[in-house]
């Protein structure tokens, strides 16, 4: 079964860099070891109900592993934003992050603007 997918809007894939591809490698656990073939990242804007009678969502940033066709392994997010209650805001981190990916910067930023999960 998919995560919630009622309201996700992922980006195209982007490539990892080669310091943010070894960082990323030395992280994983021995039970994700199907993730070392993924090459690129995907970022995806997540929205949740705020409750099951809402029709208010909070947002928030994930970032997945993917290879070059944007198949992406949405059971491992990698790294997520805190809950965010503005779609905007939420747009404006996710090109942060995709900026800091292109400089190849994902896991080198002093204070990350994503937590590992």
């Amino acid at each position: 079964m998919f995560p919630n997918y009622k309201e996700l809007y992922p980006t195209s894939a982007i490539p990892m860099g080669e310091n943010d591809r070894t960082a990323f490698i030395q992280n994983l656990s021995e039970n994700k070891k199907t993730l070392f073939s993924a090459t690129h990242w995907v970022i995806a804007l997540e929205g949740s109900p705020t409750d099951h009678a809402s029709e208010l969502y909070y947002w928030t940033v994930k970032v997945y592993p993917s290879n070059n066709e944007n198949i992406f392994y949405y059971e491992y997010p990698h790294l997520a934003s805190l809950p965010l209650y503005s779609f905007h805001d939420a747009e404006l981190l996710a090109k942060e992050i995709e900026l800091q990916i292109k400089a190849d910067e994902l896991f080198t930023e002093k204070e990350p603007l994503l937590r590992f999960i």
